[in-house]
């Protein structure tokens, strides 16, 4: 969607917390007020491939407003990263009412090799990992296995745009501090138009970071 303006805000505590590689919760949460241009809003995503078509999509609504909340938490120990983002979308409409559109994942990742995901306190992220050992030199690499599912649901009242959820299992090698490569299967229902479909996915990403 294209806005007139929109504040948008962000917050987080950390109730643990002492540096970058120690124990770490971190809990936050998003804020957006928006006006949409020409009144009008199209809500859509595909299925986390980019290649893809949009597997859900409320087409053009008339909506004079929206507010975005969100609230995400997130756990670190060591080489064991937990997380999850939960978010309500709603769409104001002097028109047809309103519309709540709801989303959000829980995700778990661990690397083998012992490498911690730094976390950066004053950006409220976690960074990239530092490779103990680079294949270049030598080494294994750093090897992390994470499983991934989310759920969009773009149903309420009378817009349709469906609801789509995903589990993912996958596997990232990154060979040095720039250069990865991550292999990823997933598996997704897609619920729309009073019908039900599955479908299969099988991703490779090759990343090279510059410095």
């Amino acid at each position: 969607a294209t806005f007139k303006w929109s504040f948008v805000s962000r917050i987080a505590v950390l109730p643990i917390y002492t540096d970058a590689y120690k124990p770490v919760l971190h809990i936050g949460m998003n804020f957006r007020y928006g006006i949409p241009k020409d009144d009008s809003l199209q809500v859509r995503s595909k299925p986390e491939v980019s290649g893809a078509p949009y597997f859900i999509d409320t087409k053009k609504f008339y909506s004079d407003k929206t507010t975005d909340m969100g609230v995400e938490i997130f756990y670190r120990k060591g080489p064991l990263l937990l997380g999850t983002e939960i978010n309500a979308f709603t769409a104001y409409s002097s028109q047809k009412g309103n519309s709540v559109f709801k989303g959000g994942e829980i995700y778990g990742l661990y690397t083998i090799t012992g490498e911690v995901r730094p976390y950066f306190a004053g950006m409220g992220l976690f960074s990239f990992l530092k490779v103990k050992r680079s294949v270049f030199k030598g080494g294994p690499g750093a090897w992390t296995v994470g499983l991934r599912y989310s759920v969009n649901d773009l149903d309420d009242g009378d817009i349709t745009g469906g609801e789509f959820w995903r589990l993912t299992p996958y596997v990232t090698w990154q060979l040095s501090d720039m250069w990865s490569t991550t292999a990823a299967y997933g598996y997704g229902v897609l619920n729309k138009d009073f019908k039900q479909g599955a479908t299969q996915f099988f991703q490779c990403r090759f990343v090279f970071l510059l410095n």
